[in-house]
């Protein structure tokens, strides 16, 4: 069954992603994620020291995982982008591949 997982994301890695530059990220397994769940990240700035959620926030499924040269307890996945998400929108029970 599919998890969905709510994540934050710094602003230069975000922009990454949307672009598609970065086609992965890397992460700590402390979610138990799989292939398949969906992942929304949320946009922040660090300014003195506190996580500021700059608005973005964008909704991708997990399309491939592995540990391979992973530091321990550390994946990679390949992402697979579904949609940007308006300011208050949560997920959406489905999405158009």
């Amino acid at each position: 069954m599919r998890q969905n997982h709510h994540l934050k994301i710094m602003l230069c890695h975000f922009n990454q992603l949307i672009t598609g530059e970065k086609l992965f990220e890397i992460r700590r397994n402390d979610r138990d994620f799989k292939n398949g769940d969906w992942v929304l990240l949320t946009e922040i700035e660090v300014l003195y020291g506190q996580d500021i959620e700059t608005g973005r926030r964008a909704m991708y499924r997990i399309a491939g995982m592995s540990a391979f040269e992973q530091k321990p307890g550390y994946v990679v996945w390949s992402v697979h982008h579904l949609r940007m998400l308006m300011l208050g929108e949560s997920f959406p029970d489905e999405v158009p591949e």
